[in-house]
């Protein structure tokens, strides 16, 4: 096949594949949906009598507000069915803007209650209960940092790495203070089953952390990887070539990518998406371009020979 041919723009889309992609979207979302509501549609069987709209509004946000929070950590599992129907690029920032709605339904869930019935206030009271006070108040400076942090991170210098710790403790101290909160209200998890369901929605939200944070590292040991060489490029960027430890790698097609972390240990910080610029049909060799973006990406250049490297990949589609 010529060059030219290899330049020629690729035919749209069917109809029917386009249909096709779009009944799969909208069929993802809808299980989204579904998954975010159905701890109401639990709490509800046998619910005690009701006390007023706004009040069990107020609680019907934190509930889920709680939910959305729990979900978040899978948007982030490095699912690689997922890819083809958003891209990864759209997964993140699904990631990111729903957080910030769940993050308001979280808080206006104790705003509504305070608004309805003052009495609520004294959950915040430590002279009343003041452990149950401590971590109400702890868990809503957490979701306000998960919410600020990352729209100041650059302007008040916060490293990358040290911004993800933050991140990561932050989500999970919320998620652990929402699920006791709840069990110790109680108003709704009256019985087996709810209580079960509500383990089950807060063992979902941390399953996927475990999984992307302990589990694929903890495989990825055995499958180390070492800088063979670093090769400046035009426009800041750098090349970085990667060979496999006494293992063949992993096989890629074209615009998919991989999370690397550099150093002795795949539990590292510093771990980002890079796409793989070698060729696909060269397995066994992997190289990054990576462009001096950042506090991360300004030190490939400097990187040295042997360096020890961890990849995890293939993403994308």
């Amino acid at each position: 096949m010529s060059n030219v041919e290899n330049l020629r723009p690729k035919a749209p889309l069917s109809r029917e594949k386009m249909r096709a992609s779009v009944v799969q979207t909208l069929l993802w979302l809808g299980l989204y949906v579904l998954l975010c509501l159905s701890p109401l549609l639990l709490l509800s069987q046998k619910a005690p009598l009701a006390r007023g709209f706004w009040l069990e509004f107020g609680v019907g946000l934190g509930v889920v507000g709680f939910s959305m929070l729990a979900l978040q950590s899978l948007s982030i599992a490095r699912f690689r069915h997922v890819a083809p129907f958003f891209g990864s690029d759209a997964v993140l920032l699904f990631h990111r803007q729903l957080g910030f709605i769940a993050i308001s339904f979280v808080l206006a869930h104790p705003l509504l209650l305070f608004a309805v019935d003052p009495r609520y206030v004294e959950y915040l009271d430590p002279r009343v209960n003041a452990l149950r006070a401590i971590f109400l108040v702890t868990a809503t400076i957490g979701l306000i940092l998960l919410a600020v942090l990352p729209l100041v991170r650059e302007s008040i210098g916060l490293k990358y790495q040290w911004w993800r710790l933050s991140h990561a403790v932050c989500a999970a101290g919320v998620l652990i203070v929402a699920f006791v909160h709840g069990l110790q209200v109680g108003h709704y998890l009256s019985g087996p089953e709810k209580v079960l369901g509500w383990i089950a929605l807060f063992c979902a939200g941390f399953m996927p952390i475990a999984h992307v944070r302990l589990i694929r590292p903890w495989r990825s040991k055995s499958k180390a990887y070492h800088v063979e060489a670093v090769q400046e490029e035009h426009g800041d960027t750098a090349t970085l070539m990667l060979r496999p430890d006494g293992h063949e790698g992993f096989r890629f097609s074209a615009g998919q990518f991989a999370w690397l972390t550099l150093g002795t240990s795949p539990f590292g910080l510093e771990q980002h998406p890079f796409s793989l610029a070698g060729s696909a049909a060269a397995p066994g060799k992997y190289q990054l371009s990576i462009k001096a973006l950042g506090d991360f990406t300004s030190t490939i250049p400097r990187v040295a020979s042997g360096t020890p490297a961890f990849l995890d990949g293939p993403y994308g589609a």
